[in-house]
């Protein structure tokens, strides 16, 4: 279809004004024209009047309609109702150096075309001539004022096509409507000066008419670039090709989203199993800890109470020799410290009893060396006549034997008081593991321990800890 035949077929079959389809005044307002549209829908639809002019009169009423509710384009239609109607061309009765300016303004009709088909005069094929015949004027009227080479703008205008009714929207569609979108005539536009520079009496007369001139070129490049922006959203709003591809664009979204909700439920399943899994295999472990722990007589960090404190050994070097004492000891342990008391009592009377039976051995022996030394100095008396003083033997090792044991005692006593000492001497810290800080005192550590922060920072280390362990079995078991 060329440039005249689309002007022909436009003639043929004369737009009808909007207002008039619609039978409003053009300054009635959307609750009007919504209840016109309303009333002669239902009088010409195709449903109650089975006629080919009930179907024309019907898609006439869907059009003006549609250009009228909405106001940008409303308002577009207004400023250009005059034009529309008359049917003027801006190259007829002009210069003939505009004539290759192709008039979109008729062809924001409904009535430019016949359903949304590949016939002559359907959809696809008046709009794809209409998009030719302005991209041929454009490059012809380039051309014209002495350029060889096409700029970038019409060198991609000639890389698309409008395609037809088995396009696809996403591959060949989309890029064309988003290369015309950004429609910017090369055309210099130089009929529109008003002035002839040449005729110009000075220079100062001269710049004026240049300024005005510029003006009117800058206006009319303007307006054209305006007309064919709109046709473009004209066309797209119609295209039944957007309108499939954003039904299957939808439906593919919502299949994508059912996917995703039926992942996310087996993902959480899958975690619920297997926090399942660790927590009974936590328990195990638990309980097969405290077992071993009851066995062996000790206590776990978890069965000891937050509110624990510190005690001291004793008042003699002040804050020194401090020991850490849980208050509240298991019954085991109590009974463990029982028995060991017992025995240790026990230990000690047979000590003492032991002690005491040595003790009157060695009496017993000094008297039977005493009674033996008596009776050989009176013997020695009646042989020699003579009394002398004898010392025996024995009795010299018993005594030395005596002065070794007290000796070692006394070394035994001065190691274990500088062992104590030693001891007493060595300062201990109080440190909270869970906070991680030290402190110097009793009263500091008691009323650290009393604290909220404390408290809360334990709890959160021990949830910290399960977390950490039942992030690594699951990880380990996914």
């Amino acid at each position: 279809m060329g440039f005249n035949d689309l002007h022909k077929m436009v003639q043929n079959n004369k737009p009808r004004c909007h207002y008039d389809v619609l039978g409003v005044d053009p300054s009635a307002d959307d609750s009007t024209i919504k209840k016109a549209h309303r009333r002669l829908a239902l009088q010409w639809h195709p449903d109650k009047n089975a006629s080919e002019e009930a179907t024309h009169e019907f898609r006439l009423v869907q059009e003006a309609y549609e250009c009228l509710s909405d106001k940008a384009e409303r308002k577009w239609y207004d400023e250009h109702r005059h034009a529309i109607l008359e049917g003027i061309n801006p190259g007829d009765g002009g210069d003939a150096n505009v004539s290759f300016m192709f008039d979109v303004v008729p062809f924001m009709m409904g009535g430019c075309y016949q359903g949304y088909n590949d016939t002559e005069d359907g959809f696809y094929s008046v709009y794809r001539a209409v998009f030719e015949a302005v991209l041929e004027g454009e490059i012809y009227g380039y051309k014209a004022e002495g350029n060889i080479e096409l700029s970038s703008m019409l060198q991609l205008l000639s890389s698309v096509s409008f395609g037809s009714g088995d396009s696809d929207w996403a591959i060949e569609t989309t890029h064309f409507y988003a290369a015309w979108a950004s429609f910017s005539s090369t055309l210099s536009f130089a009929w529109t000066d008003e002035y002839d520079i040449r005729e110009a009496p000075n220079r100062r007369v001269r710049r004026a008419m240049e300024e005005a001139n510029r003006k009117n070129r800058k206006a009319a490049k303007r307006e054209r670039n305006n007309d064919i922006i709109a046709l473009v959203e004209f066309v797209k709003r119609r295209d039944p090709r957007r309108r499939k591809y954003e039904l299957e664009k939808q439906k593919m979204e919502a299949e994508r989203q059912a996917q995703m909700e039926i992942q996310a439920k087996a993902l959480k399943e899958q975690q619920t199993l297997a926090r399942e899994a660790w927590r009974a295999k936590r328990s195990e472990e638990l309980a097969h800890a405290e077992a071993q722990d009851l066995d062996a007589g000790r206590i776990r960090l978890a069965d000891l109470e937050d509110d624990y404190f510190y005690q001291t050994k004793g008042k003699k070097k002040g804050k020194k020799n401090r020991q850490k004492v849980d208050i509240q000891q298991p019954l085991n342990m109590q009974q463990e410290y029982k028995h060991d008391d017992q025995l240790e009592q026990t230990s000690q009377q047979e000590a003492a009893i032991d002690e005491q039976a040595v003790d009157e051995q060695v009496i017993d022996e000094q008297a039977i060396d005493e009674h033996t030394y008596a009776a050989s100095t009176d013997a020695l008396k009646e042989q020699d006549g003579s009394t002398q003083s004898i010392n025996f033997d024995h009795t010299s090792k018993h005594d030395d034997n005596v002065a070794e044991i007290i000796q070692d005692e006394l070394s035994d006593q001065e190691s274990f008081n500088d062992e104590t000492s030693s001891d007493e001497e060595e300062e201990e810290v109080y440190r909270c593991e869970c906070c991680r800080k030290d402190f110097k005192s009793q009263g500091q550590m008691n009323n650290h321990m009393e604290s909220k922060k404390h408290k809360l920072a334990f709890k959160k280390y021990k949830s910290k800890k399960e977390a950490a362990l039942m992030d690594d079995f699951i990880n380990e078991n996914m």
